[in-house]
């Protein structure tokens, strides 16, 4: 069994018995829900591309140059080592580099696509030697139902302990691995109350360091672009001008759309742009309390009210129990969305815009993938046009980025970042 310290074992190209050999170094990727992604080449008449080593659920488009090939076949097969692999034949070699859409692991029991992040984080306990239940990281499930989540493992150096943290803390959670739990990072129902009685020592702290009233969100990121394809900014208004534009850049980058991305961040945001105390006490050691869990703090020398418990340790020797907590100060505040940003390459189809014959048709949608009908739609700063029933809108424009700002009643007006 692999420490959470220890690498994923990964492997490349050079421990396959054929490669081609500029390819020696490439990581042969682990990949998990629906992801765009460069397969790594194997053969060197560039018909032979491994796009993950496991099998997966389905390849949907091959892409090159942007353009989408025909010629493509999904081929999983035990490699010379006796592993199995999930492959790409072509009929003919590409004249640039390639852009595969996965949809990646299934689980080994169930068949079931492996993209909910509890499904993903307890696979890769498993992949380690790991043995975690079935109903590991279930809290996840609880808190976050129905996420989805596209990520790409391909660094060889990427501890265990981080590929977790990387499918769970963006979405603002805590876990640990023993046994594998984790939790929304959220103020819930105190487990107990520490008071004079329990605590030996405790002192607080103001946090302003991490105080942000706006927060930049990067999500749906496309491991062949290298980039994220959208984004989602929100705003504290209240705490705007409290505490002035405050900005703060979250990398959501597993996170595939945007009504999620937008729930998260706005969570996220709602405790940043207040305040807060960051506690440190000595409680009795007999007290079971998990990071995670929520506690009221009764003690004369510090802040009354519920906290959050960020870190546990155990002193065994002196039979105390060391806390690092965060609380709030002040209620949550309000936070909107002000503006979604998505990058579209016109010669990638998408259902947001098409571009014809010097004609952009735009379909503008609520984060959560509805069509705005009626909605204000206004080109670069110049010229505005209502949506239809469908939410579409037409512009006359060339090719390039372009900003629409969008307006209609009942919701923040917000804009969107477009390259068409």
């Amino acid at each position: 069994m692999r420490l959470l310290s220890d690498p994923l074992p990964l492997r490349v190209a050079a421990d396959l018995p054929r490669y081609r050999a500029e390819a020696a170094a490439r990581v042969l990727p682990w990949v998990y829900g629906r992801v765009t992604l460069s397969p790594v080449p194997l053969d060197d008449a560039g018909l032979d591309w491994l796009v993950a080593d496991h099998p997966v659920v389905a390849v949907e488009a091959v892409r090159s140059a942007g353009k989408a090939l025909d010629g493509w076949q999904l081929v999983q097969r035990l490699d010379e080592t006796g592993r199995a692999i999930a492959t790409v034949r072509l009929t003919r070699a590409p004249e640039a580099e390639l852009a595969v859409q996965v949809v990646g692991r299934r689980d080994d029991t169930s068949g079931a696509l492996l993209e909910h992040p509890a499904a993903i984080a307890a696979d890769l306990l498993r992949r380690c030697g790991w043995s975690p239940a079935a109903d590991a990281f279930q809290g996840l499930r609880d808190d976050f139902p129905g996420m989805a989540l596209g990520l790409v493992f391909a660094e060889r150096e990427t501890a265990l302990r981080a590929a977790i943290g990387r499918v769970i803390e963006p979405l603002g959670a805590v876990w640990f691995a023993d046994p594998p739990t984790a939790r929304r990072r959220a103020l819930g129902v105190p487990v107990t109350t520490l008071d004079v009685r329990v605590v030996d020592q405790v002192t607080a702290e103001a946090s302003a360091g991490d105080l942000a009233t706006v927060a930049r969100s990067a999500f749906a990121y496309d491991w062949a672009a290298n980039g994220a394809r959208q984004s989602v900014t929100v705003q504290a208004p209240d705490a705007v001008r409290e505490f002035g534009l405050l900005e703060v850049e979250m990398d959501l980058g597993g996170v595939r759309t945007a009504r999620d991305a937008l729930a998260i961040a706005q969570a996220r945001l709602a405790d940043l742009a207040r305040p807060s105390w960051t506690i440190r006490a000595t409680v009795d050691g007999g007290l079971q309390v998990e990071r995670g869990e929520s506690v009221t703090m009764a003690h004369p020398r510090v802040p009354a009210g519920a906290a959050l418990v960020l870190s546990t340790a155990r002193d065994r020797a002196r039979g105390t129990l060391e806390l690092v907590l965060w609380m709030p100060a002040g209620a949550a505040p309000r936070v909107e969305m002000t503006q979604r940003g998505q990058a579209v390459d016109a010669s990638r189809p998408d259902d947001s815009v098409t571009y014809k014959d010097g004609v952009a048709t735009f379909t503008i949608t609520d984060a959560g993938g509805n069509p705005l009908a009626g909605a204000a739609v206004t080109l670069d700063g110049q010229e505005t046009r209502e949506t239809d029933a469908q939410g579409r809108v037409q512009f006359r424009t060339e090719r390039g980025a372009h900003t629409l700002d969008v307006y209609l009643a009942g919701y923040a007006p917000f804009a969107l970042e477009v390259m068409v």
